[in-house]
């Protein structure tokens, strides 16, 4: 979206980087829905990650270990050592590729002495994938 003086916008509409800019019918299709949110009411209610940003502590936690329950369930059979905890971790949120803003948050660490490859392939093979 930009927004300027028009005889601005005028000289970047005749720009040939224009074409090579220009966002697609469904990029304009998702902002258009992500505003209604915004207009229609609260959208930490309807824009999951606006939810997800409201999460206590408590709640991410309760999720880590759900995460780690599920996962000790598709190892439960394996051979070899492993074992899963929940840990504290530092997440970064905010916009673009610098994001600033540091969060209490919670993960699941997986120790291991098989292939990295073999646990890949069957936490993506379960319903729904992990």
């Amino acid at each position: 979206i930009i927004v300027g003086k028009r005889s601005l916008i005028e000289k970047m509409k005749k720009n040939h980087l224009l074409r090579a800019l220009r966002v697609d019918k469904m990029t304009i299709a998702a902002l258009e829905s992500t505003l209604r949110c915004y207009i229609d009411g609260n959208p930490h209610q309807t824009v999951p990650v606006l939810e997800m940003l409201t999460y206590s502590t408590s709640d991410l936690e309760d999720k880590a270990n759900q995460l780690g329950t599920l996962i000790q369930d598709v190892l439960r059979d394996w051979e070899g050592e492993y074992s899963i905890r929940v840990v504290e971790t530092q997440d970064k949120v905010g916009g673009g590729a610098y994001p600033l803003q540091v969060l209490p948050g919670f993960g699941v660490e997986i120790q291991f002495d098989f292939d990295p490859e073999v646990l890949a392939r069957q936490l993506r093979l379960q319903e729904p994938a992990i």
